[in-house]
């Protein structure tokens, strides 16, 4: 299908590839045409002006991420937040869960990481540069994103290729299908093996990881369980690899 108007009512569909190579005249479209755009094959509502939107965050009433933050079917619902953590979480449940993790995510704790992040920087760039001439998203962008997070959380150098294909696949979207393709699913599962195997490795042996951090943190006696660190750290890698990839991607 696509998700392109070229003439007549606007359409928009996220799933479209087309959208995905320059949206902008799409966006535009729909805030001059359709700022409250309803997409019935989907079953979507779509905001595209930023009043409307800030709006629509700041009335937790009426507006709800208690299902997730997806279209796709099999990540929408109650249970949503097993994978998405605090996006697919509504106050006063989605302010406690930030509190708590803000206990371990500290500005001082990323302002440390700095010199090690550089390191890390040159680790890729030196041998593309050698190379005398690489793709930046294959070589440098596409990897850097995810090896910092891997060192934020604590995950040894020597897993960090395989956490990045599986995230990348985590996110992947085939043309046509409208949900997460199998090999996401798989991924995804085992990601999250891989991260309650973390949490229980730094529960007999805390380091000075975020993970171990995630563990400590309290407010008042309340705890975060097992699940929503696995939780967080599945977020982290998701979605945290994914934006700043596109980021780097787009400088």
């Amino acid at each position: 299908m696509t998700g392109v108007s070229a003439g007549g009512p606007v359409t928009y569909s996220p799933y479209a590839y087309e959208i995905h190579e320059d949206p902008y005249p799409v966006y535009a479209r729909l805030r001059s045409e359709a700022p409250v755009y309803r997409n019935d094959e989907f079953d979507f509502w779509a905001l595209s002006r930023h009043q409307d939107v800030l709006a629509a965050f700041r009335n937790v009433d009426a507006f709800s991420n208690s299902h997730g933050v997806s279209l796709d079917p099999s990540a929408f619902g109650p249970d949503a937040h097993k994978v998405m953590s605090f996006l697919a979480l509504d106050p006063p449940r989605h302010t406690r869960m930030r509190s708590l993790v803000g206990k371990g995510f500290t500005p001082s704790k990323v302002a440390q990481m700095e010199d090690r992040i550089r390191e890390i920087a040159i680790e890729h760039l030196e041998p593309a540069l050698e190379q005398g001439s690489f793709d930046f998203i294959a070589d440098f962008a596409g990897k850097l994103p995810m090896d910092v997070i891997s060192e934020l959380v604590g995950v040894p150098p020597v897993d960090r290729a395989e956490l990045r294909r599986m995230a990348n696949l985590v996110v992947h979207r085939e043309d046509g299908l409208f949900d997460v393709p199998q090999a996401g699913m798989d991924a995804a599962l085992t990601l999250v093996g891989y991260y309650q195997g973390m949490v229980d490795d730094r529960r007999a042996a805390p380091r000075d990881d975020l993970t171990s951090a995630l563990l400590k943190a309290e407010i008042d006696g309340d705890k975060l369980t097992d699940e929503e660190i696995v939780a967080f750290l599945f977020l982290m890698v998701v979605a945290g690899n994914e934006t700043t990839t596109k980021l780097l991607g787009n400088a």
